[in-house]
């Protein structure tokens, strides 16, 4: 029995430190980023339409384009949407006003 919670403790340490040191910067800042995989559009332009119709869905206006990104702003925030489909990247953030004002 000793042996096997020697290998059941040997198997889970390395997933245990990998969650300790990705948890360690945002326990220490105490904010945290929320990450989602999904399969990204198949071209640059389905990329880009994706991006606009979920930026005005989302409530944000006055859409700027460029030939890799798609912003809004709402108020004082904006997103933007960049979509780099030959590395099969988008990359979306959102930023606002600062929680210390």
């Amino acid at each position: 029995m000793r042996a096997i919670n020697v290998a059941v403790a040997m198997a889970m340490a390395p997933q245990l430190v990998a969650t300790v040191a990705m948890a360690g910067p945002a326990v220490a800042t105490r904010y945290t980023v929320p990450e989602r995989w999904k399969n990204a559009p198949a071209t640059q332009d389905a990329c880009l339409t994706r991006a606009e119709a979920a930026i005005l869905d989302t409530g944000f206006t006055a859409i700027e384009r460029t030939e890799q990104s798609r912003y809004g702003t709402m108020r004082e925030y904006t997103a933007a949407v960049r979509c780099v489909m030959d590395k099969q990247i988008v990359l979306i953030v959102v930023s606002g006003p600062s929680q210390h004002r």
